[in-house]
């Protein structure tokens, strides 16, 4: 079966991702059904099938029509090149089998051919699958249980050099942190780590408290622009 891939005795279509051309073939007493998805020239069309497929014992697919294998010129022999532990490939090499490896599958190996490389090895999973239960899982325990052991002890076993250093740098950054706290406070108030904390939350609150709103200013007047009372009564009216 070359060309065109044809159905027959269709009564439902399927669902397409596209929109595509349904073509319908009566043909004597059947009918039959194809589809064209109008991908264009330069797209190769899924419903035709692929070259060198095979299509017949001893026949395959050349130019849409089933053809003699003959005319391929494939002169790569199962039995006496790949030692019949494998097959030919279309650049008429052996792709041996598991266990056996290329060019020719007379050696042990991992199987595969020199085009495609060897096949999947199964051996690998193992390592990879201790790689990475080292990595997320071994690694992340033991980095905590480093930080606790840092901040639960003053020393440091001198047989672990590199903890003793990622210790020192630990217990260095806290100090910096702890003189950071204690420059905030007066020199003559008792510092803790209780009264640190109480003295950011006042210096904090006396930040946001809003200054009070200072009284109008008095306006001054001038002795001319006050009101002058004389000091006698004014004189009768005339009789």
């Amino acid at each position: 079966m070359c060309g065109k891939l044809q159905c027959e005795n269709v009564e439902t279509l399927p669902l397409f991702r596209i929109k595509p051309a349904i073509i319908r073939t009566p043909i004597k007493d059947t009918t039959c059904w194809g589809v064209d998805f109008q991908l264009g020239s330069d797209v190769p069309d899924p419903g035709m099938v692929n070259e060198g497929t095979k299509c017949a014992p001893g026949k395959v697919c050349k130019h849409y029509q089933c053809v003699n294998a003959s005319v391929l010129d494939y002169d790569c022999d199962i039995k006496n090149k790949c030692n019949g532990h494998g097959v030919c490939n279309s650049n008429k090499n052996c792709h041996c089998n598991s266990d056996w490896a290329p060019p020719y599958c007379d050696s042990p190996g991992y199987g595969g051919s020199i085009d495609s490389g060897p096949t999947y090895n199964d051996g690998n999973v193992a390592a990879r699958n201790w790689i990475l239960a080292f990595v997320f899982i071994v690694l992340p325990i033991v980095i905590i249980a480093l930080v606790l052991y840092c901040t639960k002890n003053k020393t440091t076993p001198s047989w672990l050099p590199l903890v003793d250093t990622c210790c020192r740098c630990f217990r260095r950054s806290d100090i910096g942190r702890q003189q950071a706290v204690r420059t905030e406070c007066p020199r003559n108030f008792p510092y803790s780590s209780r009264s640190a904390s109480s003295s950011a939350v006042v210096s904090s609150m006396d930040q946001q408290r809003v200054p009070p709103r200072p009284p109008p200013p008095v306006v001054k007047t001038s002795r001319a622009s006050e009101q002058l009372i004389p000091s006698r009564p004014p004189p009768l009216p005339p009789i």
